[in-house]
């Protein structure tokens, strides 16, 4: 079964820019659409991480709504190790006492 896309305007609701900081920086959906940068290997730069369709698709069934039992099935280039990665980054830098392993 494909999953719905995530919904386009809540989505950009979630991340605008121009929410209040407190609300902002309390919502990881915004803050791991918003504040993470990462190293692009093409062009050789670092770049703000803008999630892909299908990490949104996680980050939406994580924190938006609320499943903890999601299987992502191995596939090259979608950017899954990095998603992962910030996601661990985030809990660790937001919740107290959080620890995280990759």
């Amino acid at each position: 079964m494909i999953p719905d896309p995530v919904p386009e305007t809540e989505w950009l609701e979630r991340t605008a820019l121009d929410r209040p900081p407190l609300e902002a920086m309390a919502d990881p959906v915004w803050r791991l659409a918003n504040i993470y940068w990462i190293f692009d290997k093409v062009s050789k730069k670092t770049i703000r991480f803008v999630p892909k369709p299908e990490q949104k698709r996680i980050i939406w069934d994580l924190f938006v709504l609320n499943l903890k039992n999601i299987i992502i099935p191995k596939a090259r280039q979608i950017g899954f190790s990095t998603l992962l990665f910030l996601i661990g980054l985030d809990f660790c830098l937001f919740m107290t006492g959080a620890k995280c392993a990759l």
